[in-house]
This record gives C-alpha cells, structure tokens and sequence, in this order.
C-alpha cells in the first residue's frame, strides 16, 4: 500500500468508527428501554389532599384493591436514609419499585427497589438528594408488579434544604 492510499484510508477511520458505536449505543437502548421506562398498564391519579409529613396516604387500585405509601421520618430529610413503605390488598404484586422524579427540577435517575416483607409489604431505604432550591416538590411514583403488568401510583411530596 503507497502512502497515498493509507491517507484515504486513514480518513474514514473516525467517522466509521464513531458510526458503529452510535449503531451500539442505539442497539443497546433499544434493547434496556423496559429496564428504563417499563411498560404501565395504569396510572393512577394522585391524591392532592394527601399528605406524607402528616400520615400514610393511599389509592385505590383499577382492581378495587389498595396501595398505601409511606415515607419515615416524616419530615423527609434530605441527603439522610429514609425509609419508604408499601402495602397492598386486594392484587397480588411480586415487585415494588418507587421512581423519585421531582415535579420542578429534573434530579436524574433514583428508582430503588424496596424489599418484600411478605403479605404484600414492602420497605427499603433511599437517601433524597438535596437541590439547589429550598424546596424541593417530588412525585414518588411507586411502580407495583403485577401479573397483568407495572400500575403506577404516584404519590407527593417536599422536601426542605436546611
């Protein structure tokens, strides 16, 4: 090979190579989405007149069953563990996740998977970031495993920077 045609060939080097791995990195996302966005069967509506500093709160399940949602200390500190605790009646859930989203701010991914108690309860710990805001407004969409597929209960609340 002369030194002319490794020039030529040199020169698409880069741009190929940065083609395949952006074919990867959409192969790979197409084939994980679920694992990010897993597929809803139902949302439900949140409460507004719910609230975690003062108790438990619940909704009722498209089924007629009912998930109750927690949070200890109820004074939701930030950047310390908390506690977060699910109970359901009346459907039969084989895996809790709870997604924090906050509603005025995007805070990036913290979906911890709470650990099975038995009958239908479920606890784990996470630590709520902290924002550059005083307040801070999060939706706890607590994602519960089902045979038929994930329903989404959304639940709200705040948190205070001190």
């Amino acid at each position: 090979m002369n030194t002319k045609n490794r020039g030529q060939s040199s020169k698409w080097f880069w741009p190929v190579l940065f083609f395949i791995l952006l074919m990867a990195a959409a192969v790979l996302s197409y084939q994980f989405r679920d694992y990010f966005e897993p597929k809803v069967i139902a949302s439900l509506q949140y409460d507004p007149t719910c609230n975690l500093r003062q108790s438990a709160c619940r909704l009722t399940l498209p089924d007629g069953g009912e998930v109750e949602f927690s949070i200890t200390p109820d004074t939701i500190p930030v950047l310390q563990p908390v506690q977060f605790h699910v109970a359901v009646s009346g459907t039969n859930v084989s895996a809790v996740e709870v997604d924090l989203v906050g509603t005025n701010m995007n805070m990036g991914y913290n979906r911890p998977a709470l650990k099975s108690k038995g009958n239908n309860t479920f606890s784990g710990e996470t630590v709520i970031p902290v924002c550059v805001r005083n307040r801070m407004d999060w939706e706890a969409r607590v994602l519960l495993h089902t045979p038929r597929g994930i329903v989404m209960a959304p639940f709200r609340f705040y948190t205070l920077k001190k």
